[in-house]
């Protein structure tokens, strides 16, 4: 076992790097062929250690001053490091060893597009492209769509990737950014127009129907998305983004036993994935599985413990089951992960509210309310439960701090009446009532209603009736 593994990393680069690296410790003069540079240069770049690359590729340079492809890859390095006066003089220097090479023309377009010359970039690709044989179209509409990108000029972007594709039309990256390009410009009419041509020509084109699929999505036609994702997995089974993107549409059109088993087919193909746990614990909450919706929520938070949708769909199982107790710590554990989630932190004040665990729950709305200092519904909630924990006098004090901010605010002043009744306050009752009636005739009926007491007074008794 242990003569195979040293063999094998002995074989090609394994025994070029091992050779370079012994040299370079001991201070020696190593050979090596061209193409060994190359290969090396290639490992050091795609690991990122630019220093050991330029070190090399100088050394390379000394050695054979005629080969163009050293030159060239010199350029590459210093194109990286943003060098760009350094690899200019190096595309010079390949171009008059190779001058014919496509790399030097796709570099020199890096180096206007990196100097802001975008215009010239992309002049220079065009005029290249008049020769260009197929292959080396492919590379360089990839090119200008990178140069398009850059600019943030999407249509383009989607013009320079559909000629691509009438070349290439099985070219992942090509269908890949063209659908984020048609994402941002809401281009969904031109997509369809584009993959509905490589469809014509190859009618099993499954990359080609999923993204027909989200363009239907991008127009809200889920019935025709539905079906062209269905045809993805005719051709697919295994097309995993497919099954689950057609499931999140059954989700939405309520088609939830097909979402369901579309979900555990995705989870066949996977390994343990918090995705397909999540969206399988919803699914299955929306039929009113608890159980299975348990289940699949505890998998979620197995694989991912800080995922706190997965916390919060758990802790609304168990208080869907009345499971108060319980329900509080997955609760809690979400509103920790994510704050700013006020589902999260009004689910918990109703759990603590179930329990009568009223300072825990005045002391979290509390602090919600501090952190959505402009919300008046929120500060309502805050002063009707301090009315729920027989906190009146609290209920008053905070609803005279509301009006202070939102003086022409109805239900401020309704409730700040019905709660001065009950005080005994009849007479700053009256007054608060006739203020939010100013404010909004339509709401103080549900106000006066809501409390036996006030609703028996004669006065306010009068204005049930009006």
């Amino acid at each position: 076992m242990f003569d195979r593994e040293f063999d094998e990393f002995m074989s090609d680069l394994g025994r070029i790097l091992h050779k370079y690296e012994m040299a370079k410790a001991s201070g020696d003069f190593v050979y090596l062929e061209v193409s060994e540079y190359e290969e090396l240069f290639d490992h050091y770049f795609t690991t990122g250690e630019f220093d050991q690359a330029v070190k090399l590729i100088q050394a390379g340079c000394k050695i054979y001053p005629y080969a163009g492809s050293l030159s060239l890859k010199h350029a590459e390095v210093m194109l990286e490091l943003g060098q760009l006066s350094e690899a200019e003089e190096w595309l010079n220097i390949s171009e008059s060893l190779q001058p014919n090479d496509l790399q030097i023309t796709l570099n020199r377009a890096d180096l206007l597009a990196m100097r802001d010359k975008h215009h010239e970039a992309i002049l220079l690709v065009n005029d290249r492209l008049k020769s260009a044989s197929q292959a080396e179209a492919v590379e360089l509409y990839i090119e200008l769509a990178d140069i398009y990108e850059d600019v943030e000029h999407y249509v383009e972007v989607i013009e320079s990737l559909s000629a691509l594709l009438k070349i290439s039309p099985n070219h992942i990256d090509a269908l890949n950014r063209l659908w984020f390009a048609v994402e941002l410009t809401g281009m969904y009419a031109k997509s369809l127009e584009i993959h509905q041509a490589l469809i014509d020509s190859n009618p099993y084109h499954e990359a080609a129907w999923f993204n027909i699929a989200q363009a239907y999505i991008g127009m809200e036609n889920l019935e025709e998305a539905i079906s062209s994702l269905e045809f993805v997995l005719a051709i697919n089974e295994g097309h995993d983004a497919a099954a689950i993107l057609c499931a999140d549409l059954y989700m939405e059109t309520k088609e939830y036993e097909k979402a369901l088993t579309l979900y555990h087919s995705a989870l066949e193909l996977n390994l343990p994935n918090r995705d397909v746990f999540l969206r399988l614990a919803n699914g299955y909450a929306m039929v009113n599985n608890i159980q299975e919706a348990k289940v699949f929520y505890r998998r979620c938070i197995e694989v991912d413990p800080l995922n706190d949708e997965a916390f919060f769909g758990l802790g609304c199982c168990l208080l869907a089951e009345e499971k108060y107790e319980e329900c509080i710590s997955p609760l809690e554990k979400s509103v920790r992960l994510n704050r700013q989630n006020l589902d999260y932190s009004t689910t918990l004040i109703e759990a603590y509210k179930e329990l009568s665990e009223w300072e825990l729950a005045v002391s979290l709305l509390e602090d919600v309310v501090k952190d959505n200092a402009d919300n008046p519904r929120l500060m309502l909630d805050l002063a009707i439960l301090y009315y729920d924990a027989s906190n009146v006098k609290g209920a008053i004090e905070w609803l005279e701090q509301c009006l202070e901010k939102y003086p022409n605010e109805a239900d401020f002043h309704l409730a700040h009446g019905v709660y001065c009744y009950l005080l005994g306050r009849r007479n700053q009752a009256i007054l608060s009532i006739e203020r939010g009636l100013t404010c909004d005739p339509s709401k103080v009926h549900q106000w006066i209603a809501s409390e036996p007491l006030i609703a028996e007074d004669p006065f306010f008794s009068d204005l049930l009736h009006t």
